[in-house]
């Protein structure tokens, strides 16, 4: 199922420029940007490689560990993360 709607979705295939501060996330692609703060998600959950941060309980937004250029950059989102569960 998944895998058929990235087929079909044009904007799943865009590239994404990520913005994460202590006020929440910012993700810009060519047509806008959306920001969402750390009180709207639902929940966030890490995996091997990437984090889903869940809007409601079918929504999420993909945060693949290749955004992160340094190990330290990835070590200060999971403790963004930790901070406001």
């Amino acid at each position: 199922m998944y895998r058929k709607k990235f087929k079909k979705d044009r904007l799943l295939k865009e590239n994404v420029t990520y913005k994460i501060d202590l006020k929440g996330l910012e993700a810009s692609r060519e047509r806008g940007s959306i920001f969402m703060s750390w009180s709207d998600y639902n929940s966030i959950k890490e995996y091997q490689d990437l984090f889903l941060l869940y809007i409601s309980d079918t929504q999420a937004q993909i945060i693949p560990e290749r955004c992160f250029q340094t190990e330290e950059d990835k070590q200060h989102f999971k403790l963004l993360i930790a901070n406001n569960k």
